[in-house]
């Protein structure tokens, strides 16, 4: 049961990576700067659009966001399409 529950997470660990290396790479490629500067951005943006919204407001979309994704990925009961 444990190794089942450990090959799950692997799996949904290296999706969140990937995810992430696609959204590093897309902005360096559309030549809207590095990962390396992003933090000390006086204007924040994202691929050479203005961000409007606050970092607390961002992050609280982005908890309940996941929060309700991750409770309807975990009441699947077939294994399967948990991953």
């Amino acid at each position: 049961m444990q190794l089942a529950r450990f090959q799950e997470a692997e799996l949904m660990h290296s999706r969140w990576s990937m995810l992430g290396v696609v959204g590093v790479v897309a902005v360096e490629v559309s030549g809207n700067g590095t990962w390396i500067e992003s933090p000390v951005a006086a204007d924040p943006s994202y691929l050479g659009n203005d961000i409007p919204l606050s970092l607390p407001i961002i992050i609280g979309t982005q908890v309940f966001i996941m929060a309700f994704v991750e409770q309807q990925r975990s009441s699947q009961t077939d294994p399967v399409k948990r991953m």
